[in-house]
């Protein structure tokens, strides 16, 4: 695997693992549930999860991983679209006065 792609792959698996966190914290049940699931999608992606290394691997398996890789990925992207902020709004925010 390449080594940008297993790195964004292992950033996608931390932010997942501190999903489950802040849900445990929230006592958020479904949250959770979609955090921990994202920590499996990320660790078959990451190949830490399925038919060990020495077995070959199957069609099936190869589509797993495929579908893993895909879902984690279109999560990490779509988490950080949602982080970004307007360069105009975070600079507008730095001027406002500071509430008594």
């Amino acid at each position: 695997m390449p080594g940008p792609l297993a790195a964004e792959l292992r950033s996608a698996l931390m932010t997942a693992r501190r999903n489950v966190a802040a849900a445990l914290r929230h006592s958020n049940i479904s949250a959770e549930k979609l955090a921990r699931r994202d920590v499996q999608n990320a660790k078959i992606a990451l190949g830490e999860r399925g038919r060990p290394w020495w077995e070959a691997p199957t069609a099936e398996d190869r589509q797993l991983r495929k579908a893993a890789i895909s879902a984690t990925l279109l999560l990490a992207q779509a988490s950080k679209h949602q982080r970004k902020k307007p360069k105009e709004a975070t600079k507008r925010q730095t001027y406002l006065p500071h509430p008594p």
